[in-house]
């Protein structure tokens, strides 16, 4: 098996999570705060899903179809530096809409609705590539 300890110090090696969340990290799916903390029990912003979403897609080595074009959402301004490319690329291969009034809402936190509703259109668009 994999080892089950991660570097991060806010999370014990004997966790529900400690796996995943060591396996995540070993492959640069996920990172750190700048602290150097996970943050296991914090929300995840809209911004940090698209960011990790790639990383996966990227691990995998999958390459899906853009199927959207770039959106110039209003608050694109307010996106963070590291998550830019990751939002617009996750948005041109359908993966996540904006929201009304042209915005993108980067730092909101994503709802269970919202995760399920992107994880289903993953899903069907890495099976749509490999066929």
């Amino acid at each position: 098996g994999t080892s089950s300890s991660s570097s991060f110090p806010d999370v014990p090696s004997d966790t529900w999570y400690s796996e995943a969340v060591a396996w995540a990290a070993q492959n640069g799916i996920v990172g750190g705060h700048d602290d150097g903390t996970f943050g296991p029990d914090q929300p995840i912003t809209r911004e940090q899903m698209c960011a990790i979403l790639l990383r996966y897609l990227t691990y995998k080595g999958y390459s899906l179809d853009l199927i959207a074009e770039k959106a110039s959402f209003g608050d694109e301004g307010s996106i963070g530096s590291w998550a830019v490319d990751a939002v617009s690329l996750c948005q041109q291969f359908g993966l996540i809409l904006g929201k009304p009034g042209n915005v993108f809402d980067p730092a909101s936190n994503s709802t269970r609705a919202e995760a399920c509703t992107v994880f289903f259109r993953l899903i069907d668009a890495i099976l749509s590539s490999l066929s």
